[in-house]
C-alpha cells in the first residue's frame, strides 16, 4: 500500500474486514438454522435408542455451537435495532422520559437498616 492516499488505504481496509467479517462469522441467521437442523436430523436419527458415544459428544457440541450462535445473532439484532432507534430518533420521547424516571425512583435505595436503626 506504498502510494496509496489515506482515503485509499482507508477504503482497502473496510472491504478487507467485510471479508474477514463474511469468513469469520457468516450469516448469523443461517448458521442458527444450520445448527437446528443438524440436531434435530441427529435426534430424529436416534429416536427409540440409546446414542452413542460418539453421538453424545456431536450433540453436545452442536447445543452449545447452536447456543453461541443463537447468542450471537441475538446481539446483532440488538445492536441493528439500537443503530436505527439512534438513527430514526424516538417518537415518543416522554413516555421513555416517564418509563426511566419510574425505575430511576423504584430502584432507589431509600435508607439502611444497621442493628435496628
Amino acid at each position: 500500500m506504498g502510494g496509496y492516499s489515506l482515503k485509499e488505504k482507508i477504503k482497502k481496509l473496510k472491504e478487507r474486514l467485510k471479508q474477514w467479517n463474511k469468513e469469520q462469522f457468516g450469516d448469523t441467521s443461517k448458521r442458527v438454522q444450520q445448527l437446528q437442523k443438524e440436531l434435530n436430523n441427529l435426534e430424529a436419527g436416534s429416536s427409540g435408542r440409546q446414542l452413542t458415544p460418539h453421538e453424545l459428544s456431536s450433540h453436545k457440541k452442536i447445543q452449545e455451537d447452536l447456543w453461541t450462535a443463537a447468542q450471537a445473532h441475538e446481539s446483532l439484532l440488538r445492536k441493528m435495532a439500537r443503530t436505527k432507534w439512534i438513527k430514526e430518533g424516538d417518537c415518543n420521547p416522554r413516555y421513555f422520559h416517564k418509563i426511566m424516571n419510574y425505575n430511576h425512583r423504584h430502584n432507589a435505595v431509600k435508607g439502611v437498616w444497621i442493628e435496628g436503626l
